[in-house]
């Protein structure tokens, strides 16, 4: 069943963005739910859920996950221990933008997730 969801969102990834509204009001232990957008946890606490490893989606604390999830921990340390950084650097991760781009990009975001949320 997880195999079978990822695979549908990965082939409708560009559905899916980073819900920077929940984000925000994480702080409060609250979540904003907008079709198709999760913050990293929201996203990893809903597909423990839906294979019963955890019984709450609305887990807003990484330290909290971390303390359920310590019995599956596989690999703890630095990613550069784990990738080789050099190798990867035509991922789009680390391609630079101009302040400009990065602004009307955040603002296109945010607008999508207004749109997504009424």
């Amino acid at each position: 069943e997880l195999c079978n969801h990822l695979e549908e969102m990965n082939n409708d990834s560009s559905q899916y963005i980073y819900n920077t509204i929940s984000a925000v009001t994480s702080i409060l232990n609250r979540r904003v739910v907008i079709s198709n957008a999760y913050t990293c946890i929201e996203f990893i606490s809903t597909l423990l859920f839906k294979i019963n490893v955890i019984n709450d989606n609305k887990i807003y604390r990484i330290s909290r996950l971390d303390k359920i999830l310590s019995n599956y921990e596989i690999y703890n340390g630095d990613i550069k221990n784990y990738i080789d950084v050099e190798e990867n650097k035509s991922d789009i991760f680390y391609i630079k933008k101009s302040w400009f781009v990065v602004l009307k990009e955040t603002f296109g975001h945010i607008k999508e997730l207004f749109y997504r949320w009424i």
